[in-house]
């Protein structure tokens, strides 16, 4: 395993622990979704609960990059959402 990992730069293993962490993060993000589904809940009810938007539910659910589980649990706590 050396050999394969002896040419990564710090910079590289940067990049690729970011893209491995939004991968993780965009699998969540379909996993909670697969979750509401199942308990048969919609966006606005978990939205709701959760003290954030419908939308950021539905960012959350897509798991664009931009808008992942980590992204929104920093962007739904009451200090942000106000």
């Amino acid at each position: 395993m050396d050999d394969l990992t002896a040419d990564i730069t710090p910079e590289k293993r940067e990049r690729i622990d970011a893209i491995k962490a939004e991968m993780i993060d965009a699998e969540r993000g379909h996993e909670l979704a697969s979750l509401r589904k199942a308990q048969g809940f919609t966006q606005v009810q978990v939205s709701k609960a959760m003290g954030g938007t419908q939308g950021r539910i539905s960012q959350t659910s897509g798991a664009r990059p931009a808008s992942t589980p980590r992204r929104w649990r920093r962007t739904c706590t009451p200090s942000a959402a106000s």
